[in-house]
């Protein structure tokens, strides 16, 4: 799953460097223009943002809200690491629900782009398949830290001090 995210980023980027290079050189040397390459680059950009979201959350990088654990100490972190993961688990999957009926929608509805006429759906389904990953993610590292803070009330002490050393590996 990992090589296919990671597949999708790295091809992505360069997709829209590419589109974006060949774009500037048509439109400020040759003086053309690439009629809807911005609808193009759209659907590419969405797939890379939510392939890197999900990404992110595998590799916890990403964009976190967590002053109030880093003034705790250890053994306080790992005691409320579950609820934080809980939290972003939920939020995951209402996000999921919510991309799911919007891609039902779109593919139902068949809306598309006004000048390549590229239907909504497949810009919509990336929304749809980066929360459903970062929900998997999400998941497994809610049952994870949820062990951890069982095995601290045990009185073990069972994390690392590294945030990133017990990421998961697929």
């Amino acid at each position: 799953m990992l090589f296919l995210q990671r597949a999708v980023m790295i091809i992505t980027s360069f997709a829209i460097v590419i589109i974006m290079s060949l774009w500037a050189l048509l439109r400020y040397v040759f003086q053309t223009d690439m009629y809807g390459m911005e609808e193009v680059v759209v659907m590419i950009a969405f797939w890379l943002y939510f392939m890197a979201n999900s990404y992110a959350v595998y590799d916890k990088s990403h964009v976190k809200a967590d002053i109030l654990p880093s003034m705790l100490n250890k053994r306080h972190q790992r005691l409320i690491k579950p609820f934080l993961y809980a939290l972003m688990l939920i939020a995951c999957i209402i996000y999921s629900i919510w991309s799911f009926d919007t891609v039902y929608f779109s593919y139902v509805e068949k809306p598309t782009t006004m000048a390549l006429g590229i239907p909504f759906w497949l810009g919509h389904l990336s929304i749809l398949v980066g929360f459903v990953l970062s929900a998997f993610y999400a998941g497994i590292y809610f049952i994870q830290s949820l062990a951890e803070a069982v095995q601290t009330l045990k009185g073990k002490d069972y994390s690392s001090d590294s945030e990133n050393e017990d990421a998961f590996v697929l």
